[in-house]
C-alpha cells in the first residue's frame, strides 16, 4: 500500500496586488505562484526547478505560512496549514523547518553561533540551558562541526559552514520536513557538493523529506527522488527525476535541461531554440499557456501550411511586435536588420523581413498576406494594425486555452496540448517530444 503524503500543497496561489497614487489604488495583480500543485512523502526529497523568478521560493513561504497564500490548499500530515490557528501553527513549524539561501544574512552577528542554533528550542518552550546546549553541541556534530564551535560568531566560519550551522539550526527540532530554499546557491563548487551530500546523509539518517528549492538542474538530478518543473507561478511538468530529465515532456522542461552543459562527450550539445528570450513579467502572463510567447512547438492552426522553422520565424516576428514598444518606430528601430544596399538600414519590407528570417514569400498564402500586411502597417506607423494581421492570421490553440496539468495523455502530468489529441493544431509543425528526437 502506498504511503501517505506528507505535505499535500493543493492549487497553492500566493497574489500580490500592484498599488498606485496616494490611496494605493490597485491597477493589477502580481500571480507568483498561481495554482501550483504536488506532494512530499515521507522519506522522499522532491525538488522544484526552474528560473529565478518562477515562483519556487514564494511557495516554499507560502506553504510555510511565512507569507499568507492568496488561495488553495497545504495539508501535513492529514492537518490543514492553512487553518491552523497560533498554537497549531507552531507545532507544524516545530515539524516543517526551512533553511535559507543566504547564510550570511541568516544570523545575528552579536550572537554566538550556539545561541543562534538553539534559538528555535527557546521559541518553542525548551528553558534549560543545559539540556540546550547538549542539544546543539550533538547538532553541530552532526552536520560536520564542533561542539565547541557554538562559542564562536559567525564571522569566524566559512560560507560552507555558515551554511552547515544553518541546517544544525533547523535539525535542533527533530523535524520531519526540511525545506531547504537554494541552500548551496552561494557556494562554491566544491562546497556546493559537500553541503549536499550532508543534506543527503541527514536525510537517510534521520528519514527526513526534503522540499528543495532550486534552479540548478544538476543539483536536483544528484539529489532529488521526484521533481515538479515551475514556469511563471505554475507547474509544467512533475515525475521521477531521472524521467523528467532524460525524457523531457515540455518544452519548456527541454529547453531548461538542453541549457545545462553535459559531462558526457558523446552527449548531443544541441540548445532548444526559442522564439523570444524574454521572460514575461509575472504581473502580465501571458494568455493560455504561459510559455506559448517562448515556446518552440507552438501549435500552429490545423490549415497552416509551413515548414517548422517557417512557423517559428513567423511567431518570432508576432511576438516581436507584442512587445511593449512605444510606437512603431520604436519597434522598426530595434530590429537587428542587416542593410540591404550595403549603407545603413532603411528598415524596409525586405530588411524587416531577413531580420526574421523570413523568405521574399513564404508558401501559404493566408500567412504571407498577413505578414506582407503587417511589414506594411509597421512601414505606415501603424503598430496596432501590424500585431491584429498576425494575431488574426496565426493565433495557436496554446494562447487560446491553458493546458491542465495531467498524465492522461502522457506518461506523466505534463501542462502541454501537444500532448492532448482533442486540441486542434498541426502537432508535426513543432520539435520532438525528447531533445533530439524519440
Amino acid at each position: 500500500m502506498t504511503e501517505n503524503p506528507l505535505l499535500e500543497v493543493e492549487n497553492l496561489e500566493k497574489h500580490y496586488p500592484i498599488t498606485e497614487g496616494l490611496l494605493r489604488r490597485q491597477v493589477g495583480t502580481v500571480r507568483a505562484v498561481d495554482g501550483v500543485t504536488f506532494e512530499v512523502r515521507p522519506g522522499e526529497a522532491f525538488g522544484l526547478v526552474g528560473e529565478s523568478g518562477c515562483g519556487k521560493s514564494t511557495t516554499a513561504h507560502s506553504l510555510l505560512r511565512l507569507e499568507e497564500p492568496t488561495g488553495g490548499d497545504v495539508l501535513f500530515d492529514g492537518e490543514d496549514v492553512l487553518a491552523c490557528d497560533t498554537d497549531e501553527l507552531r507545532r507544524f513549524r516545530r515539524r516543517a523547518q526551512l533553511v535559507l539561501q543566504d547564510p550570511n544574512s541568516a544570523f545575528n552577528p552579536r550572537q554566538t553561533v550556539g545561541d543562534a542554533v538553539a534559538e528555535p528550542l527557546r521559541v518553542h518552550g525548551l528553558d534549560d540551558a543545559e539540556t540546550r546546549r547538549r542539544v546543539v553541541d550533538d547538532a553541530l556534530e552532526r552536520v560536520g562541526l564542533d561542539g565547541a564551535d557554538a562559542d564562536s560568531y559567525p564571522h569566524e566560519f566559512s560560507g560552507g559552514e555558515k551554511q552547515r550551522i544553518s541546517i544544525a539550526r533547523a535539525l535542533v527540532l527533530n523535524p520531519d520536513l526540511i525545506v531547504a530554499d537554494e541552500p548551496v546557491s552561494a557556494l562554491d563548487g566544491r562546497t556546493k557538493a559537500d553541503v549536499l551530500d550532508l543534506l543527503d546523509d541527514l536525510q537517510d539518517e534521520f528519514g527526513l523529506s526534503v522540499l528543495l528549492i532550486s534552479h540548478d538542474i544538476d543539483m536536483v538530478r544528484r539529489f532529488c527522488d521526484r521533481i515538479g518543473v515551475m514556469y511563471l507561478g505554475q507547474i509544467v511538468e512533475q515525475g521521477p527525476t531521472a524521467d523528467v530529465i532524460e525524457n523531457p515532456l515540455h518544452p519548456y522542461t527541454q529547453m531548461l535541461i538542453s541549457s545545462v552543459p553535459s559531462l558526457d562527450p558523446h552527449a548531443s550539445s544541441a540548445v532548444v531554440e526559442t522564439p523570444s528570450d524574454e521572460l514575461p513579467d509575472a504581473s502580465d502572463v501571458p494568455s493560455g499557456c504561459r510559455f506559448h510567447p517562448r515556446c518552440p512547438a507552438i501549435i500552429p492552426p490545423a490549415d497552416v501550411t509551413l515548414s517548422r522553422e517557417q512557423w517559428l520565424d513567423v511567431v518570432s516576428l508576432r511576438f516581436y511586435l507584442e512587445d511593449d514598444w512605444a510606437d512603431a518606430r520604436s519597434a522598426r528601430q530595434s530590429l537587428p536588420v542587416t542593410p540591404t544596399n550595403g549603407d545603413s538600414p532603411t528598415n524596409s519590407a525586405a530588411e524587416i523581413r531577413a531580420a526574421f528570417d523570413l523568405p521574399a514569400t513564404l508558401p501559404d498564402e493566408g500567412v504571407e498576406d498577413a505578414v506582407t500586411g503587417a511589414i506594411d502597417a509597421l512601414e505606415t506607423d501603424d503598430l496596432e494594425a501590424a500585431r491584429q494581421r498576425l494575431a488574426e492570421a496565426i493565433t495557436s490553440v496554446c494562447e487560446r486555452e491553458s493546458p491542465e496539468l495531467t498524465d492522461e495523455h502522457a506518461s506523466r502530468p505534463v501542462a502541454c496540448h501537444r500532448y492532448d489529441p482533442d486540441k486542434p493544431g498541426d502537432r508535426e509543425t513543432g520539435i520532438e517530444h525528447s531533445i533530439g528526437g524519440d
